[in-house]
């Protein structure tokens, strides 16, 4: 396998840094000017190497704060939030042309896809695809027409289509962001470049939430959460690559990583406070169980029983104490709690869902229509006007506005990925594709809980990490076969099949 050059990576990460600078430094007037020069330089870097393109786009949006989020329960503009601003926030509202309601980042993807589109023609794009893989393409061709057409549907029966642009846009770009990652991440050691990527994100944005943390304390405020409810997320894949590759290959340098990411990670995921985190954290662990091979389940039943006298002494301290240290076991705690006014609510939005779904089960509604609100709780349109229209069970509401038919093509590659990666590390030799595999499977877990507790499907951060790794997963069929066949890799370079050489181009890259 080829190493990537130097030059190839030193541009996206300047790019980024000074993405980030110019953003945090220039007022925004002199940054409308600097915007077309990012925007060209981020295009030249994907048609140079679409794989550093690409990531350094992706390493961007998951560093930036992201303005739709209330990062920082909108009191504070970390260094990071300019940035976020630029990228996240519709052109119209940066330049003052009404024509663009679209964000820079949609511009981008959309370059992406076309430069993606000329490699290929030109003979220049993505290595063979393997069976898997191609399948796994078309299902996401067919989740991104299924957007289009649930769009048409609901707005000819009457939807309201500015609504309709704020339901479908993370989920029309998924799939196209997706294939895009299949294209970019095409070799073995993509796999700890996006790893890199992700974990730097996370430390990033950790410090950041830090600092809030540390501020808000000295002014006597007690923060809610520091960052955003998505980070959840980011930090989650970055445990669960740490532990999964430890689980998989326990070494000196499994440890170092172990002990440098998750502390810092735990950390700010106690203090972000969201429940969601410690939930998908549980349910990637217990799904994960499912799969993974006999010896590394032995190895985790001693380690849990060596380890379960403390979790039962954590478990009952933490049962009548209020401290974020015992934040998981609140979250048990919650989610049992009928009294709870965010659990009944949540009770009752599903039962509206289901509700708006037996109304038109095989086709549903289309998109641009709210949910049929038959029983009704809070009435929060005056602090978020498309409530109605994007509930917080992502799952339930687009088997409400897709019914039947259309939910299954939306949805049909999520199955298929977590089939795909089971598969792939069943049959994968060397530790960083098991490690690969098994936190692609949970990502899926933790997007799925997302888009169920806490409109996850509207996240641009749970949009972009699951785009990522299905990528991943959309190689590592064609990874493994080559593994077990001595097949080249996708630069004609012969394969060796060596866990070490494995580790060492992964660390290279």
């Amino acid at each position: 396998m080829s190493r990537p050059r130097i030059d190839d990576l030193a541009l996206p990460l300047v790019l980024v840094a000074l993405t980030v600078f110019a953003a945090w430094v220039l007022p925004a007037t002199l940054m409308v000017l600097v915007l077309p020069l990012l925007l060209f330089a981020a295009v030249w870097s994907a048609w140079r190497s679409f794989r550093t393109g690409v990531g350094a786009v992706l390493f961007l949006a998951l560093l930036a704060d992201n303005p739709q989020s209330r990062p920082m329960e909108g009191q504070w503009e970390s260094p990071l939030y300019p940035a976020g601003e630029l990228l996240y926030t519709n052109l119209h509202l940066l330049i003052g042309i009404e024509a663009f309601r679209f964000s820079l980042l949609e511009v981008l993807v959309l370059g992406f896809v076309l430069i993606a589109l000329m490699k290929r023609s030109a003979g220049g794009g993505a290595g063979t695809l393997s069976k898997g893989g191609k399948t796994l393409a078309a299902a996401l061709g067919i989740a991104f027409i299924a957007v289009i057409v649930l769009e048409g549907w609901g707005l000819v029966r009457g939807g309201d289509f500015r609504q309709s642009l704020w339901q479908i846009r993370q989920i029309l770009w998924l799939p196209a962001l997706a294939w895009l990652c299949i294209h970019a991440f095409r070799r073995r050691g993509d796999i700890w470049f996006l790893s890199g990527i992700i974990m730097i994100a996370g430390v990033l944005r950790a410090f950041t939430g830090f600092a809030y943390y540390a501020m808000s304390r000295a002014d006597g405020h007690f923060p809610t959460y520091v960052t955003s409810h998505s980070d959840s997320v980011l930090w989650l894949v970055g445990v669960a690559t740490c532990l999964l590759y430890l689980m998989e290959r326990p070494s000196q340098r499994a440890w170092i990583l172990c002990a440098a990411y998750i502390p810092v990670a735990s950390l700010a995921m106690l203090l972000n406070e969201r429940r969601l985190a410690f939930v998908c954290l549980g349910a990637a662990f217990l799904v994960v169980l499912f799969v993974v091979r006999t010896q590394v389940l032995r190895r985790l039943r001693r380690t849990a029983l060596i380890a379960s006298p403390v979790l039962i002494v954590y478990i009952f301290a933490g049962w009548n104490i209020d401290h974020r240290v015992f934040a998981p076991v609140r979250t048990f705690q919650s989610l049992l709690d009928e009294s709870d006014a965010s659990n009944h609510s949540r009770h009752v939005e599903n039962f509206n869902l289901v509700y708006t779904l037996l109304e038109s089960p095989l086709v549903g509604h289309g998109f641009g229509h709210p949910y049929s609100e038959h029983i009704e709780t809070y009435r929060i349109d005056h602090v978020f006007e498309q409530y109605l229209y994007m509930p917080h069970n992502s799952v339930l509401w687009m088997l409400a506005a897709g019914g039947i038919i259309g939910f299954l093509a939306l949805w049909a590659f999520i199955p298929l990925v977590i089939w795909l990666a089971a598969k792939c590390y069943r049959n994968a030799v060397a530790p960083t594709e098991r490690v690969a595999a098994l936190t692609s499977i949970s990502v899926v877990v933790a997007y799925l809980i997302q888009a169920w507790g806490d409109i996850g499907a509207h996240s641009w951060m749970v949009t972009l990490i699951l785009a990522a790794y299905v990528g991943i997963v959309g190689n590592l069929d064609r990874h493994v076969h080559a593994r077990q066949f001595h097949t080249p890799d996708v630069d004609g370079a012969p394969r060796k099949n060596s866990d070490a050489m494995d580790v060492a181009e992964g660390v290279a890259c």
